[in-house]
């Protein structure tokens, strides 16, 4: 219970935050956020009789119904919950929010900073708002040796390419790569300052089931090593895996509930060489 209210807490504050800089910075000086986010207030740009939190909601109707065939529920029903959220907070706030014009530059900073804060206090809490963390993660169970991380920037890019169609000038390219990279700074830094990487070794009786879980729910690759146990002399298997911050702790709970007797260790790690982004 503990835990369920500290993370609606997370969620509550991360939608919050993140509607206020969109509302205040992105719309009003033109200059899109990454993801569906961006898409949206294109979609808005053409159609202003079409909100920017409507037009989020709309466009991860598809997203929904494709994470409920290929991912599993727990994700899909934090993903629904934490996108309704923002998308009401997003349409219900641009009736009060006073938009700042003043200095685009100052609004730029703000807007990547406040992004990375409050998409940063989602993660930490285990969700997510959609969009194409749905479809990396999808990619990335098919595909596996497709990195998450080069999708979603991928992404990223293509939407960031849009405000040049949308806006017609260059400069708004510009700021909105600015944002996308102040944005990614931010997240890492509220998931754990600089230290966001992590190494966890799990030793335990049930590996399949639980890297079975750990790959499903974070998209990381796992490895196992064959080890013994010096004073039973019995042989067990070790489950090793490099992953963020948010991640440990998701995979420190789905070991939990798996093996109570399982031995965990999770350190932080200074640098990864190899494909992890």
């Amino acid at each position: 219970m503990k835990n369920l209210i500290w993370n609606s807490f997370l969620c509550v504050a991360g939608s919050a935050i993140f509607s206020l800089c969109v509302n205040m910075f992105s719309v009003p000086n033109e200059i899109l956020q990454g993801g569906l986010t961006g898409v949206a207030m294109v979609i808005n740009r053409f159609f202003p009789f079409l909100p920017v939190g409507s037009a989020v909601l709309i466009l991860n109707i598809p997203l929904f119904i494709l994470a409920k065939i290929f991912l599993s529920k727990g994700f899909l029903m934090k993903t629904v919950a934490v996108t309704v959220l923002f998308s009401v907070m997003l349409d219900v706030g641009a009736a009060f929010v006073t938009p700042y014009t003043e200095d685009r530059i100052l609004a730029c900073v703000f807007c990547g900073v406040l992004s990375g804060l409050g998409l940063g206090l989602i993660f930490l809490s285990g969700a997510t708002t959609g969009g194409i963390d749905i479809i990396a993660m999808i990619v990335r169970k098919y595909f596996p040796n497709i990195s998450m991380g080069r999708v979603m920037l991928f992404i990223d890019f293509a939407v960031v390419a849009l405000s040049f169609f949308a806006y017609g000038e260059i400069e708004n390219v510009m700021y909105a790569l600015i944002v996308v990279f102040l944005t990614s700074k931010c997240i890492d830094t509220v998931l754990s300052g600089r230290d966001y990487r992590k190494l966890v070794l799990v030793i335990t009786q049930d590996p399949d089931d639980i890297s079975e879980k750990i790959s499903r729910e974070t998209g990381r690759g796992i490895t196992f090593v064959d080890a013994v146990g010096a004073y039973s002399k019995k042989g067990k298997k070790l489950i090793l895996c490099a992953c963020s911050v948010a991640q440990s702790r998701a995979i420190a709970k789905i070991v939990k509930n798996y093996d109570k007797n399982a031995f965990t260790v999770i350190m932080s790690v200074s640098e990864i060489i190899g494909e992890f982004i």
